[in-house]
């Protein structure tokens, strides 16, 4: 590996790339490994054309509303640090994961694949969140001493895809981040849905009596203001995976890493982190992470073997049933 200040590392084994979702891919790409005519038209020599590096983002994208509360509402005051988003870490943050039904009978959700739908059914499809900071109001526009609460509807399961690609061969440039989040129509049904079951959540007695102004709101309950606020206020959950995933070997042509992370193609090379994910599940991401260095320390070849021995009953019967389909 060689650095921007021209610094060389060598590994004696092998390489163990964890750079998550954005950078993991970058770093593929920019070593040579990825789809042949990208790295082609930016002079990177080829050294194994796999398609699929890049390809395949996933994320939780979410949208917002922003409600400014009456004076005498118990909810805490959001006092001049806390306009500082940067400063509102701990913040609390009640959630749930629901699945609208109006999603279910939708005719979006009825021209899945057969196999898809089973899975949906069976999973949230949105999760809805709460604090006391403004995440997409300008903090300017919050009366001081004023009390307001953001509610957020994020997607879960989506079938929509984006992609990481290069901006140039520099290794300093950032790469080009397409999310892509309305690709397929079922996410844009749940994206209305969503927000929509949100906006009726406002509406209860309990919620609205302690309102003052919608400061963040849709226009309307219409399909196309709604979609129209979540172009306004969409925001992503850095919740990122899916950009070097993992695959069968049996022609499965889009897989970047094989049942032991290894790159396709190239001696001595491993990605491990969230990118290698196939599907992102539901929820917050920690966890997944944590799972998938449990599942390399039980690889047959894993240089965390000795970890593997360690690992429950559960992480091998995991580990051996996974098929990939």
């Amino acid at each position: 590996m060689e650095t921007s200040e021209g610094q060389q590392f060598r590994a004696s084994k092998e390489v163990i790339i964890s750079a998550g979702a954005i950078d993991s891919p970058k770093v593929l790409l920019l070593s040579g490994i990825g789809p042949r005519e990208q790295l082609q038209n930016l002079g990177i020599d080829v050294v194994s054309d796999l398609e699929g590096v890049g390809k395949n983002l996933k994320d939780h994208p979410m949208a917002t509303i922003t409600l400014l509360l009456k004076a005498n509402s118990t909810a805490p005051d959001l006092d001049d640090n806390e306009k500082d988003t940067a400063k509102g870490v701990g913040t609390p943050m009640p959630s749930a994961y629901l699945s609208p039904p109006a999603i279910l009978t939708s005719s979006e959700f009825s021209n899945l694949p057969e196999k898809t739908q089973q899975h949906l059914r069976k999973v949230p499809l949105v999760e809805h969140g709460a604090n006391n900071l403004p995440m997409t109001v300008p903090p300017d526009a919050i009366p001081a001493g004023a009390k307001i609460v953001t509610i957020f509807t994020a997607l879960q399961n989506t079938q929509s895809s984006g992609s990481v690609t290069l901006a140039s061969s520099y290794q300093a440039d950032a790469p080009t981040i397409d999310v892509r989040i309305f690709e397929h129509e079922y996410d844009r049904r749940v994206a209305i849905e969503g927000m929509r079951s949100l906006m009726e959540f406002v509406k209860t007695p309990a919620l609205s009596a302690n309102v003052a102004e919608l400061l963040e709101w849709p226009e309307s309950e219409s399909d196309e203001d709604i979609l129209e606020h979540w172009r306004a206020t969409a925001i992503p959950f850095f919740h990122f995976g899916g950009t070097c995933r993992m695959g069968r070997d049996d022609g499965d042509a889009g897989s970047v890493v094989d049942k032991e992370f290894k790159v396709r193609g190239v001696e001595g090379l491993r990605v491990v982190d969230l990118s290698v994910m196939p599907e992102l599940g539901c929820g917050h991401t920690s966890a997944m992470a944590y799972l998938i260095v449990s599942f390399l320390s039980l690889c047959p070849t894993s240089p965390l073997i000795d970890v593997g021995r360690r690992e429950s009953w559960l992480l091998r019967t995991l580990w051996q049933s996974m098929s990939f389909k």
